[in-house]
C-alpha cells in the first residue's frame, strides 16, 4: 500500500468484499452479463467497464484538485524565475565592473559600488533560491499526495475486481484477468502542465546544490 493510504473518494470502492462477489456470480452464472474477454482474457462486464471509468474521473477530479491548489505557486514560480535571471545578469555585470583593472580615484570608488550591488544582488538571489525550493517542495508534496491516493484507490479496486472476478467466474482469478489500472499519466499531468517552469526550477535548484 502506498504512503498516504487514504483512497480518492469512488462509488463502490469500499463495498464489503461479499457482495461484490456475489454480483459476480449474479451477473456471470445467472444473468450471463459478464465473463472473459475471449481476445484478451480479462474479465469484462458492464460492471468493470463502470467502475474503471468512475477510478479515471476521481483520478482526473483529483488532478483537478492538485492543479487549483497549485496554481498560484506556478504563478509565483513563473515570476520568481524571471526575478532570478535579471538578478543572475546584474551580478554578472557588477562583477564584471568590480574586476576592471583600471585604478584611477574615479574607477575605484565605481568598482567599491559595483561591490556593494552585487552584494545586494546576491542576497536577493539567495532569496529567491529560497522561494524557489519552497515552492518546488509544496509542489512535490501534492504531487505526491494525489499520486499516492491514486495508487491506493487502484489497489483497492484491483482487489475489488479480483473478488468480483472470482465469482464472475467461480475459478480462480489471475492477474492477467484483471483489466489494466492507469492513473501514472494522470498523476504526471500536474507536473507535465507546467513543465517548463518545473524543469527550470530544477535545473537552478541542482546548479546551486551541485
Amino acid at each position: 500500500m502506498s504512503r498516504n493510504k487514504k483512497a480518492l473518494p469512488m462509488r463502490g470502492i469500499r463495498t464489503p468484499r461479499f457482495f461484490i462477489w456475489f454480483r459476480g456470480f449474479w451477473q456471470g452464472k445467472v444473468l450471463h452479463t459478464g465473463g472473459l474477454c475471449p481476445e484478451t482474457n480479462v474479465i469484462a462486464s458492464g460492471y468493470v467497464t463502470g467502475q474503471i471509468k468512475r477510478f479515471r474521473n476521481a483520478c482526473v477530479t483529483r488532478r483537478e484538485k492538485a492543479e487549483e491548489k497549485l496554481n498560484k505557486a506556478w504563478g509565483n514560480a513563473d515570476e520568481l524565475l524571471v526575478d532570478y535571471a535579471a538578478v543572475t545578469a546584474a551580478i554578472a555585470e557588477a562583477e564584471k565592473e568590480q574586476n576592471a583593472h583600471s585604478e584611477s580615484n574615479a574607477q575605484v570608488r565605481s568598482k567599491e559600488k559595483a561591490a556593494k550591488r552585487r552584494a545586494s544582488f546576491e542576497e536577493k538571489r539567495q532569496a529567491i533560491l529560497k522561494s524557489l525550493a519552497t515552492i518546488a517542495n509544496d509542489i512535490r508534496a501534492e504531487y505526491d499526495s494525489a499520486y499516492d491516493q491514486m495508487e491506493a484507490t487502484s489497489e483497492l479496486l484491483a482487489s475489488a475486481l479480483a473478488c468480483y472476478g472470482h465469482g464472475l467466474l467461480m475459478k480462480p482469478v489471475y492477474g492477467d484477468n484483471l483489466p489494466t489500472i492507469t492513473y501514472e499519466d494522470c498523476a504526471k499531468q500536474i507536473i507535465v502542465n507546467h513543465e517548463d517552469t518545473w524543469n527550470a526550477i530544477g535545473s537552478i535548484l541542482k546548479g546551486v546544490k551541485g
